[in-house]
């Protein structure tokens, strides 16, 4: 059995807001407290799902995907930072 809720938010809203959770919770047979935390509660998972999920065509996930399994080959930008390479490092003093 659960223990009964004992946090509180008090939220202030415009009259004709209220008054429509109240019809919304009446119509759903809902007390209005039980009926802002079902759909708060729901919003916010809905929230943090979308959050976490990032939505790409199908194609694009392919593509990425063969990127990601393809065997790693160095392009222009590279080959070019490694040559300079022995200009930027240089071996440190060992104490």
């Amino acid at each position: 059995m659960m223990a009964p809720p004992t946090a509180r938010l008090e939220v202030r809203l415009e009259t004709h807001d209220k008054e429509l959770l109240e019809q919304a919770a009446f119509a759903s047979h809902e007390t209005l407290t039980a009926f802002v935390v079902r759909n708060v509660r729901a919003a916010a998972h809905e929230a943090l799902r979308r959050e976490r999920a990032t939505l790409v065509p199908s194609e694009f996930y392919d593509r990425m995907i063969a990127s990601l399994d393809a065997e790693p080959r160095p392009n222009r930008a590279l080959r070019e930072a490694a040559g300079h390479l022995g200009s930027v490092v240089t071996e440190s003093p060992r104490n």
